[in-house]
Formats: structure tokens, sequence, C-alpha cells
């Protein structure tokens, strides 16, 4: 199953963040139990999980029991961008059963509108 798509548009050198609730899908969603999960999200030119990311999302649990996760990218991060189009994915990783399972949960373009000022 494809991950689905959400473009972001963001501002080069400030924070830049949204939250996920996750959920089963069904009619009647139900939150999923995320206890033993990381998650990981990365910024890159283009995709291809060979070349470095140029930015990484911080991506922190809020609630637990209702599986809502913050996604979160600094200003300093945020800085790094220097040009007006890249790609980002964010993942999952259930380590609670064997083998481990990985989900692609979002992925999308991101739009950076350059700053005038920046951090320094």
């Amino acid at each position: 199953m494809q991950a689905p798509t959400y473009d972001i548009a963001l501002e080069q050198s400030t924070t830049y963040k949204f939250n996920l609730s996750l959920t089963n899908g069904a009619t009647t969603p139900v939150p999923l139990d995320i206890t033993n999960w990381t998650f990981l999200g990365h910024i890159k030119e283009q995709a291809n999980v060979a070349v470095p990311p140029i930015a990484s999302f911080t991506i922190t649990v809020l609630d637990l029991p209702n599986a809502l996760v913050e996604v979160y990218l600094s200003a300093s991060e945020a800085d790094k961008l220097t040009k007006g189009r890249y790609q980002y994915d964010i993942i999952a990783k259930n380590t609670a059963v064997t083998p481990m399972e990985v989900y692609r949960l979002l992925q999308g373009k991101v739009t950076v509108n350059l700053a005038v000022t920046g951090l320094n």
C-alpha cells in the first residue's frame, strides 16, 4: 500500500510542525498501539535512500493511548534548505514484532520559501 501524499510549504529558517494521528484506517478508526514504535523523517533533494538527508524532522509521541505524534522541524534544520523544492517522507518502525515492520506513513514535496533574514 502506497503512503498518502501530503505536500508541505515551509519557511526557511523558521520552525515547522504538524501532528499525525495514527489509526487502523477503519470506518470507525481505532488508534494504533505504537508502544514500541520509532519514527524517522527526512528531507532530501530527491528520493534516494543512498543520499544523506539535507534536514531531519524530530518526531515525538504526544499521546501514546491515542497514537498522536508531532512532526517537528527546527528553525536550524529549516535553515539548511537553500533552494525551493525538496521531497520528504516519514517512516515508522514497529520493533515489537519479529521481523521488525517498517511503514511509510507520509510522503510528499516540500516547497521552501527562502528567507531574507537568517538565524546568524
